[in-house]
């Protein structure tokens, strides 16, 4: 989902009270495989999200309401149309970041709101997220097992479906429709295709004492224990692997950007450009 600010609110310093809202927004993804990315008003975003009057046009706050959202597109009771809302009243209460007297705090709230974003209602559950009060003074920004019971319902775990055999992997890339692994013992590299079903793996060349392995810009790359970056094309055949640098003590790799990533033994993370 996207998300955008507008109108914060003068009771916090600066626009401490969007990155509350930022966490909370990574509590429930870090809960459930939704992701949110944050995008300007421009964007056309999925969620709106700011300060109001009391008496708000679209739904009032009047009264003891601290904050409003709606529901997913399709059981909207403020709106059926995008973005949307996730309303704080900035009249007739004060917010913090934080527990603080008298206010309330922008994560604990938003994290309530946000979870009827998401598809969730009140819980009769006392202590829980969704509980439909809180009072000032008071955090909670953790989801309980109440929380999590009931978002986990609407947004299943992504199950892991066995598509075949993948034997004594040392490195795995993915590249176009293929996917490619180098193999312990034997050292050799394999190639399928990246279907949902079991398919043979074609041997297509050696790879010797691989500890980590990628694929960027229709090159494949690996690190050995010998402390070498190795990079060749990947072609259904044997050609030879071009050193191409040092990789010590890789204990993992990947690519991303334009970029190569390793970890290493001694717990750093490093950095380099492809190719010779």
């Amino acid at each position: 989902m996207t998300y955008t600010f507008d109108i914060g609110t003068n009771d916090t310093a600066g626009t401490t009270e969007f990155d509350a809202v930022r966490r909370a927004l990574r509590t429930w993804s870090a809960a459930v495989p939704i992701g949110f990315t944050e995008v300007t008003a421009a964007q056309n975003p999925d969620i709106r999200i700011g300060w109001r009057p009391a008496n708000d046009p679209d739904l009032s706050m009047v009264g003891g309401t601290l904050a409003h959202a709606d529901f997913p597109p399709g059981c909207g009771v403020v709106t059926n149309a995008l973005p949307k809302p996730v309303h704080f009243d900035d009249e007739e209460h004060n917010w913090s970041v934080g527990a603080a007297a008298d206010s309330f705090d922008v994560e604990t709230v938003a994290l309530h709101e946000l979870g009827h974003i998401l598809g969730l209602g009140h819980s009769s559950v006392s202590g829980s997220v969704m509980f439909p009060t809180v009072r000032p003074n008071f955090t909670l920004q953790s989801l309980t097992a109440d929380d999590l019971s009931g978002v986990r319902a609407l947004y299943p775990e992504r199950a892991w479906q066995r598509i075949g055999h993948a034997n004594d992997v040392a490195g795995m890339a993915a590249l176009g429709s293929k996917l490619y692994c180098a193999t312990r013992g034997n050292n050799r590299l394999w190639m399928r295709d990246a279907v949902a079903w079991d398919v043979n793996w074609v041997d297509i060349g050696h790879a010797n004492n691989v500890v980590g392995m990628t694929a960027l810009g229709g090159k494949l790359y690996c690190a050995t224990d010998n402390n070498r970056l190795w990079m060749r094309d990947p072609v259904p055949w044997e050609v030879n692997w071009v050193d191409i640098g040092h990789a010590n003590d890789v204990v993992a790799m990947t690519a991303l950007n334009s970029k190569l990533y390793c970890a290493t033994r001694d717990n750093s993370l490093w950095m380099r450009d492809p190719g010779r």
